[in-house]
This record gives C-alpha cells, sequence and structure tokens, in this order.
C-alpha cells in the first residue's frame, strides 16, 4: 500500500466538516481515508493521539469506525466536537439567522451599549494587543455578534456558532482582522488596509509606494456580519451531504505521551 500513490494534491479536500476551521499542517482527508479502508475493518478502533483538526477521527468516523481523538489544544477539541456534531440544518439555520438579526439590530441602536462591553473585556495590555490587529468598527461587530451567540441556551449549537465566529479571525486570509494569513503561519500584518468602502485604514506613509510585492500585503477588511452569514451557509451547505458513522467518536483532551487507554485496544493509528 505504501508503494502506491499518495499524491492527493489534485483531489479536494474541503468536502463535508473538513472545512469548518482553517488549522496548520492539515493532512488531505484522502491519506487517512486510505489507510482506514485499507487496514482496519468496519467496527475497528482508529486512534489519533495528536489530532489537531481531527482529519483522521473525523474519516473514521464517516467510514463507521470507532474514532478516538486527543489533543491539549482547546481550539482542536473544539473544532472536532462540532465537526462531528449531528444537527438539525434547518434548526441551525433558522438560529444562525436569529443570531444575524440580534448582532446587526445592536449595531445599528446599541452602539454605547457595544463600546461599554469592549471597555470592560479586557485589561489594558490585552486591549492594545486587539487594537493592534482589529479596527474598532470590527471589534463592535464581533463583540456584537460574540453577545447574540452567548443568548444561546443549547451549548451543543453554540460551540458550532462559537466555532464560525473564530473561523472569522482564524483563516488563511486573515479573515476580518489586520493580519495577511493566520492559518499557516505567525501573524503578518498587512502594511496596507482598507475598509470596505475603501478608505485608508493603514499605510497612510506609503502611499505613492509601488514595490513589486507590496501588493502582496494589502487587503481590504470584509464585513464581520457579512462573512460570518457565508461562513454559516457553506458549513451547513457541506454538512448535508454526510452520512454520519453509527458510532460517536471519543474526543478529549490528552497528551500523547499518557493517554487512558488499555493496551491492544486500538486497531490503527493514523496521525
Amino acid at each position: 500500500m505504501l508503494s502506491s500513490d499518495l499524491n492527493f494534491h489534485n483531489q479536494k479536500s474541503e468536502f463535508l466538516s473538513h472545512n469548518y476551521h482553517s488549522f496548520p499542517a492539515k493532512f488531505p482527508p484522502q491519506l487517512p481515508r486510505k489507510f482506514i479502508l485499507e487496514l482496519i475493518q468496519k467496527n475497528d478502533v482508529i486512534l489519533d493521539p495528536m489530532m489537531g483538526s481531527g482529519t483522521t477521527i473525523l474519516e473514521g468516523f464517516l467510514l463507521g469506525r470507532k474514532a478516538i481523538g486527543f489533543d491539549i489544544d482547546p481550539l482542536a477539541v473544539l473544532i472536532l466536537r462540532v465537526k462531528t456534531l449531528p444537527m438539525n440544518l434547518k434548526t441551525v439555520a433558522r438560529q444562525a439567522r436569529s443570531i444575524l438579526k440580534e448582532a446587526k439590530e445592536k449595531i445599528e441602536s446599541d452602539v454605547q451599549k457595544l463600546e461599554d462591553l469592549l471597555h470592560k473585556r479586557w485589561d489594558i495590555k490585552t486591549k492594545e494587543f486587539v487594537d493592534n490587529w482589529f479596527s474598532h468598527k470590527t471589534q463592535l461587530e464581533l463583540i456584537a455578534l460574540q453577545s447574540a451567540i452567548e443568548s444561546f441556551d443549547d451549548k451543543a449549537i453554540k460551540s458550532f456558532f462559537k466555532l464560525m465566529f473564530s473561523s472569522l479571525i482564524i483563516t488563511k486570509s486573515g479573515g476580518v482582522s489586520f493580519a495577511l494569513d493566520l492559518a499557516h503561519t505567525r501573524p503578518h500584518k498587512a502594511k496596507i488596509v482598507y475598509t470596505s468602502k475603501g478608505e485608508k485604514l493603514l499605510g497612510q506613509d506609503l502611499i505613492g509606494v509601488h514595490p513589486p510585492r507590496l501588493k502582496l500585503h494589502t487587503k481590504t477588511l470584509r464585513s464581520v456580519i457579512d462573512e460570518f452569514e457565508k461562513k454559516c451557509d457553506q458549513s451547513l451547505n457541506s454538512w448535508r451531504e454526510a452520512r454520519l458513522g453509527k458510532f460517536k467518536p471519543v474526543i478529549d483532551y490528552g497528551d500523547a505521551q499518557n493517554l487512558p487507554l488499555n493496551h491492544q485496544s486500538v486497531d490503527l493509528i493514523v496521525t
């Protein structure tokens, strides 16, 4: 099997819930899928002790295997729990519209309340960090959206919307922040930033300067509300095609050097 072609560059990898959230160093889902299909049977146990975004566990789940995943990163655990979450798509879509409506109303009529929330949320040092990476308008939109999400009582569905919220920031394009890319590298701040209306927020000192690569360090900020709506729609449409496995995955925090598993209890490890 290892002598076969393991090059999946020309194949689509952002399908089903694999595209919910960016994450560094992801391998294509076709790779663990090939190992799972050829090396273990249905009902067998597959483990990823350092699961990251959970590609192996999601594939094992969809293929009817008993999948177990651990990671020490809280974001990794959240991502995979949401990726494997059974959802009533119509209900979640309706709740997404409710969140968007509430967030828009807050932005249009409760700006002072949003300002107060921002002021109370962080200490001075954290506020300086946030100001360095987000415009004030974006901060208000984010806090309005977050406030609307937090009003939900259903923890499982709330986790889906929290992940969609996170994906607006941690993304290959840098999302709604001043960053160019937060999915693959340490954050690099754009040298020139425009608002969605074409107003320049950063890079006033670079007016008239046109080095060849400057365009690569330029970005236009997107609307938080529009991007959240788009991300929810894309994710729900992707999940619509899923056929869930019968075994609910075990997903938890854990150190790969000391996992709470019995000896000889796993049939395959892919990580």
